[in-house]
């Protein structure tokens, strides 16, 4: 289970005949993260905060030179957050002569943002 950015819930449960009140207000994201095994409360939930930023990683050198006329392929990269696991990677930057940065970056589900940055000199 996972509560928004700043969203206020209140997650009730009925354990073992008792009734347990967990509320949430005004915290970042929360996430279920797993299940206790303990047979004292079965299916108790182990919720923490996702601060965690995707990591994102460079296909490829994170700094290279190519001949202006020759053609730029982009090769791209991938990122993992610690809970949604595979995330999508914007590229943002454009490769024209001299001294080039693209910057890659991912978000998470909860907003964290992780960024990796990859340097291309255009030569003439």
């Amino acid at each position: 289970m996972l509560f928004g950015k700043g969203e206020r819930e209140t997650m009730t449960k009925s354990i073992l005949g008792m009734l347990a009140v967990v509320v949430l207000s005004g915290l970042s994201c929360l996430a279920c993260v797993a299940y206790a095994q303990a047979p004292v409360v079965p299916n108790a939930c182990a919720v923490r905060y996702d601060t965690t930023a995707p990591v994102v990683t460079l296909n490829g050198a994170t700094s290279t030179t190519i001949v202006f006329s020759s053609f730029w392929k982009e090769p791209g990269a991938k990122a993992v957050d610690n809970l949604d696991g595979t995330v999508p990677v914007l590229v943002s930057g454009t490769v024209r002569r001299g001294t080039n940065t693209l910057t890659y970056t991912a978000t998470d589900l909860c907003g964290n943002v992780g960024k990796a940055v990859r340097t291309v000199k255009a030569l003439f």
